[in-house]
């Protein structure tokens, strides 16, 4: 099962957090997929229409949805 992890990206501030999440579904046995590590390589992408787009396509590609939400967030609201 293929899980895909939204979360918010805060200027490197919580990219530990994101890792740990990561690393916490791996260790269940599940494969993970964050789109703000596995594309954007923890960098944000100027063009949001693209953005949204490309992350629509890799939700589709996935099992599950799991929402990392400390507060309103771009990334999120797809």
């Amino acid at each position: 099962m293929k899980i895909f992890i939204t979360s918010h990206f805060a200027e490197a501030t919580n990219q530990q957090a994101i890792e740990k999440i990561c690393l916490i579904i791996r260790r269940s046995g599940f494969e993970d997929f964050s789109f703000i590590r596995d594309v954007e390589n923890f960098v944000s992408i100027p063009d949001s229409h693209e953005l949204m787009q490309r992350a629509k396509e890799e939700i589709g590609k996935c099992d599950a949805l799991l929402i990392e939400y400390d507060g309103p967030g771009h990334g999120c609201m797809i």
